[in-house]
């Protein structure tokens, strides 16, 4: 695994492109820079991470990392990426921001997902994971809407689960 706790953006970004065989990458910024191109060139990659002050605009380096099993993207809105997974069907854990206008409905996509962890502070509608088997984790200040949707193999846990129990 290669962990980088960065400030500024480098120039050499370019370069980490070269570590080819890599399974695990975790980046964590003060702030994006405006590529992450790079990253597409690590098609070994099963587990990601990328956090920073900001948005994440192009994540279209997701579309050549068909091995991904772990995405955590907790500063992006998953808006901005879920449509860009390469291989949905091989991802097992997931964690986004996630906004009243997100629909979370791409997740079908993703079979063998078992853990969600979703931040943000807005209302997310849950209805779409009614038949999945997960732990869905929210963080505090979520507010959850179709909880009394969801199947028995969907478990609410973290600081914002705590929502009307279902009936």
């Amino acid at each position: 695994m290669l962990v980088i706790l960065a400030d500024t953006t480098s120039a050499a970004w370019g370069e980490l492109a070269h570590l080819k065989e890599l399974v695990a990458f975790s980046l964590s910024l003060m702030e994006f820079p405006s590529e992450l191109d790079f990253i597409g060139a690590l098609t070994h990659l099963q587990d990601l991470s990328i956090s920073g002050t900001g948005t994440l605009s192009d994540c279209s380096f997701l579309n050549t990392l068909t091995e991904l099993t772990s995405i955590i993207l907790p500063d992006t809105p998953i808006q901005n990426w879920v449509d860009r997974i390469a291989n949905p069907a091989k991802v097992e854990y997931l964690c986004c921001r996630a906004t009243d206008r997100d629909d979370l409905a791409p997740l079908g996509n993703m079979p063998k997902l078992r853990y969600l962890q979703v931040f943000g502070s807005e209302a997310v509608d849950l209805t779409p994971l009614a038949d999945y088997d997960l732990e869905v984790w929210l963080a505090d200040g979520m507010e959850a809407h179709g909880v009394d949707r969801l199947g028995p193999g969907v478990r609410l846990n973290g600081p914002g689960s705590k929502v009307p129990t279902r009936g």
